[in-house]
């Protein structure tokens, strides 16, 4: 692998760590370049002849691995941080004799070894600088490979935080773990992995309990990017969050050149205070049905609920209602007839439960009366109890041929349940990064469909 290196040149340096009147440059080198090799590298393309002149390096390093007489950090955490790594690498251990605010004393495992390492820092600041260093073993082999070498949690978090930004990147713990085996020389258990990969998510997303306290300040930044939005929250009355509804104003003007048919469904959330994403959605009106269909989901509002149950669900009709208001002839499609069959029909039915089954999807995709009264009287054959339940649900509710409004083809909430698979990932975020995720995600639908 390549590494760019910025350099600052042919300045005045104004003291060990400040230099002014530079000039900039950049080349590319190997990971691996030597220091000779790098200065070589330097004074080629700034065009030195190092036979007449000497190139004075200065830098300070900010995390890796490497350590130095004279080498500085721009603070004592890193100077922790870099001989962590630089003991693991190198497969031995040490001990920490001294550490304080202005010192940082290590010397190896062994008593016998004469291996240290002596820094401290400048006066008024926080920079500490390695004054002496022997990098030299003088303890037996033996005592060095049999002395255990730890990678402790924090350690691996750090290691593991780069690659776990991206929270699409599938990054499982037996990738960790041969990762660490294979840079640093070091077996890790599942355990370790695991509180590694707690804490490094932690630092890059911070605690779940602080994306509750900014949603206010979120909504208001919605409101101002989208005037006229429609976005409402519940609280109860020990001012603990609810319920969350947001409807955007490009999706609201949109709704009102479709067909009112909303198809809404819920998804539960992964992250530490669970919860449900709920949305509700339809098919854009410039679909085109021809033999191949063409058509683009429209997210009309969507939220955050506690769970699926009837105050949650009214809370969140009642917000639609105000904002998108009543259409002639609007139908809602849900996963109800599936739970008409799981819970209620096939329960009571177990026998019989495949035969029910099928005759029951069978009915809700019927086109014509007649086929769908030869499909009830099969089921009346089998039993009669089945045939007044679906009575009393209403036909209207779950069957094409029955139903008041055209629904058209739209039978189940297979679009709800678009949405809820591209989401998969991120609901495993904070409550502000998975919101964020679907304002995009919903944000690049539109632009596709106005295009």
């Amino acid at each position: 692998m390549n590494t760019s290196i910025l350099m600052r040149h042919s300045g005045i340096w104004v003291n060990e760590l400040q230099c002014k009147s530079y000039k900039i440059e950049g080349i590319v080198v190997g990971d691996s370049i030597s220091f000779s090799n790098l200065k070589a590298a330097i004074a080629a393309e700034l065009d030195i002849d190092v036979s007449r002149k000497d190139i004075e390096i200065r830098y300070i390093v900010e995390g890796n691995s490497y350590v130095k007489t004279c080498q500085i950090y721009k603070d004592k955490a890193t100077l922790v941080d870099v001989t962590t790594k630089y003991k693991i690498k190198n497969n031995f251990n040490c001990k920490v004799k001294r550490s304080d605010q202005q010192s940082y004393v290590l010397v190896c495992f062994s008593d016998k070894c004469g291996w240290n390492m002596k820094a401290s820092c400048r006066k008024k600041s926080d920079i500490f600088i390695v004054r002496s260093f022997n990098s030299e073993h003088t303890c037996p082999m033996r005592e060095r490979v049999l002395t255990k070498v730890q990678a402790t949690v924090g350690f691996v978090s750090g290691v593991t935080a780069l690659k776990s930004v991206n929270n699409k990147r599938i990054y499982t713990p037996k990738d960790i773990i041969d990762d660490i085996r294979e840079y640093y020389g070091v077996q890790i258990s599942y355990q370790q992995e695991w509180r590694a990969k707690e804490c490094a998510l932690s630092m890059i997303r911070g605690k779940p309990s602080a994306g509750y306290r900014w949603l206010l300040r979120y909504t208001h930044m919605l409101k101002t990017v989208y005037p006229n939005s429609y976005i409402r929250m519940h609280k109860t009355e020990e001012d603990e969050f609810m319920y969350l509804f947001i409807a955007l104003r490009p999706f609201i003007k949109e709704f009102n050149y479709c067909r009112p048919v909303v198809i809404v469904d819920g998804a539960h959330l992964s992250e530490a205070y669970k919860g449900t994403f709920v949305s509700a959605s339809t098919l854009d009106g410039t679909c085109i049905f021809f033999i191949v269909v063409m058509c683009c989901v429209l997210p009309l509002a969507y939220g955050l609920v506690d769970t699926e149950n009837d105050y949650s669900w009214t809370w969140f009709f009642e917000q639609f209602k105000n904002v998108f208001d009543e259409r002639k002839d609007m139908c809602v499609v849900s996963d109800r007839n599936e739970s008409i069959m799981k819970s209620d029909v096939c329960g009571n039915f177990k026998r019989s439960r495949k035969a029910i089954n099928d005759l029951f999807y069978s009915m809700t995709k019927a086109c014509r009366k007649e086929d769908f009264d030869k499909l009830m009287a099969k089921v009346d054959r089998m039993h009669h109890m089945v045939k007044e339940y679906l009575e009393d649900a209403g036909y209207e509710k779950w069957s094409r041929v029955h139903a008041t409004v055209n629904r058209d083809r739209m039978m189940t909430s297979n679009i709800a349940e678009c949405i809820n698979g591209c989401l998969v990932e991120a609901r495993q975020l904070t409550i502000l990064e998975f919101l964020e995720e679907i304002r995009i995600l919903f944000g690049s639908w539109h632009c596709k469909t106005e295009k």
